[in-house]
C-alpha cells in the first residue's frame, strides 16, 4: 500500500472516527474533525485515516481519499501573507488542490524570495535555556535561509514525543514542542552604542 504523493510507508489504518476521539487533540487532524474531510477546492473526500513511516522514521498520520490521495490542511491566508497557525485559518484541501495553490499569489518565484542574513541569528542550541523563556525562535532551513516564526518560548522541558530538550511554546489550548536542533534559532539582540 502506497500513498500518492508521500514517499511513505503505510503500517496501520485507523478508524475515520478516530478524528472525534482519539486524535481529537492532535494539531493536524482537529481541522478535519472539526471543519470536514473535503476537500474545499476539489470536493475529494478523505475517508481513511492512516499511519506511515517516512524514510527517516518518522510517524505521520494523515487522511487519505480511497484511492489513497492525501488530503492536506490548507492554510486559507497563506503563512507568507502574514496568516496565523490558527484553526480559523485552516481548511481541509487535497495535496494537488493544496501545492496548485502554493502560498496564493501568481507567478510566485521562490528564487526571488529574499533570504535572510543568517548573521542576524543563533542557533537556539548554543543559547542558554533561560535566556531562550520570552523570546521568538524561528525555524530557518539550512538551503532557503527563510525564517518562520514558531512563537515566543513560554518554557524549556522535554519533548514528549522524542525525549529531547525542547523550547515549548503555548498557542491558545494547543502546546508545541521544538527540539532545540540545528534548525531552530533565536534572532540576535541589537547592542545598544553607548
Amino acid at each position: 500500500m502506497k500513498p500518492k504523493f508521500f514517499k511513505y510507508t503505510l503500517t496501520e489504518e485507523f478508524s475515520i472516527n478516530d478524528l472525534h476521539t482519539k486524535f481529537s487533540d492532535h494539531h493536524r487532524l482537529t481541522v478535519f474533525a472539526q471543519k470536514g474531510c473535503a476537500c474545499v477546492t476539489c470536493g475529494k473526500v478523505g475517508t481513511r485515516l492512516i499511519k506511515g513511516i517516512d524514510g527517516g522514521g518518522g510517524v505521520h498520520i494523515d487522511l487519505y481519499t480511497d484511492d489513497l490521495l492525501p488530503i492536506t490542511v490548507d492554510h486559507i491566508i497563506p503563512k507568507s501573507l502574514g496568516g496565523l497557525d490558527h484553526i480559523d485559518n485552516y481548511q481541509p484541501m487535497c495535496f494537488p488542490c493544496n501545492n496548485k495553490k502554493g502560498n496564493g499569489k501568481r507567478n510566485h518565484n521562490p528564487s526571488r524570495v529574499r533570504k535572510v542574513d543568517m548573521n542576524n541569528f543563533t542557533e537556539a542550541s548554543h543559547t542558554s535555556s533561560d535566556t531562550l523563556i520570552g523570546k521568538c525562535i524561528y525555524k530557518i532551513h539550512k538551503y532557503s535561509h527563510i525564517p518562520r516564526n514558531l512563537g515566543t518560548v513560554n518554557a524549556i522541558g522535554t519533548n514528549p514525543h522524542s525525549n529531547n530538550i525542547a523550547a515549548i511554546v503555548f498557542k491558545g489550548v494547543k502546546t508545541s514542542y521544538y527540539d532545540l536542533g540545528k534548525s531552530l534559532y533565536v534572532e540576535n539582540q541589537l547592542q545598544a552604542v553607548s
